[in-house]
């Protein structure tokens, strides 16, 4: 569902990032070739999945989620908190450095998301250490999958961590 999604997000991106200019899931290192590489090592060690160019030269990055049309009425954020509870593997609760988070729940014909939101990511840690965020772990129990997860409902988001939505009626 992922790289189904990501054209769909990437449309998003374009209409509530200002000055967006170009979405890159491919990092280029800095060497005398021009190589770039996919984001994998950067995914599972610093919690990006993109980056964003605008239009003024400066970046932005942001680790995205995509969630199931059947959990939509969950209405809920989740961060991975472990990948694997049992050997204690961090998952993007404890790595995560992008700037932006973005999660949504893709609509049944996986043409739009029903339901998403893009958080200020910095500023929803800084809400969750200062007390103002509450967040529930949860264990993930369904085929087999080992990770658990940090949940929140959107409901309960302070309005600073939230840079767009549409679950509050209109974009912001």
């Amino acid at each position: 569902m992922e790289r189904r999604m990501r054209p769909v997000a990437d449309k998003l991106y374009g209409q509530i990032i200002p000055g967006i200019k170009d979405i890159d899931r491919r990092y280029q290192m800095r060497l005398p070739l021009p190589l770039h590489v996919e984001l994998g090592v950067l995914d599972r060690e610093l919690g990006i999945d993109v980056f964003f160019t605008l239009n003024n030269g400066m970046r932005l990055t942001c680790q995205e989620k995509f969630g199931s049309p059947s959990f939509t009425y969950l209405e809920d954020v989740t961060v991975e908190y472990y990948n694997d509870p049992v050997r204690l593997v961090p998952g993007d609760w404890f790595t995560m450095i992008a700037q932006l988070y973005f999660f949504g729940f893709a609509s049944k014909d996986y043409k739009t998301f029903d339901l998403w939101v893009l958080l200020d990511w910095p500023r929803t840690v800084w809400e969750t250490i200062k007390g103002n965020i509450t967040w529930e772990r949860m264990r993930n129990t369904k085929n087999g999958a080992m990770a658990d997860f940090m949940r929140l409902f959107m409901a309960n988001l302070p309005e600073p961590c939230v840079l767009a939505t549409n679950f509050r009626g209109d974009l912001i």
